[in-house]
């Protein structure tokens, strides 16, 4: 299965004046339901291949995906 959207390592950070990053990722491969985590905790799940955006608020931490 292959994540795309985000890197390992990528720095992610919202536009300047803004509050909120918005985070879109999908998979190709694999098979089934996608389950998404975020920092270790589910934050949603999608058909496999579908594209999955999560909204991180200005409190966010640097997050760890994973699917």
């Amino acid at each position: 299965m292959y994540i795309s959207g985000i890197r390992k390592g990528d720095l992610l950070r919202p536009l300047p004046g803004e509050t909120q990053l918005e985070i879109t990722v999908s998979t190709q491969g694999g098979s089934g339901m996608q389950w998404w985590f975020l920092n270790g905790e589910q934050i949603g799940k999608t058909e496999n291949g579908a594209t999955f955006s999560y909204l991180l608020e200005k409190t966010w931490q640097i997050p760890t995906f994973g699917a």
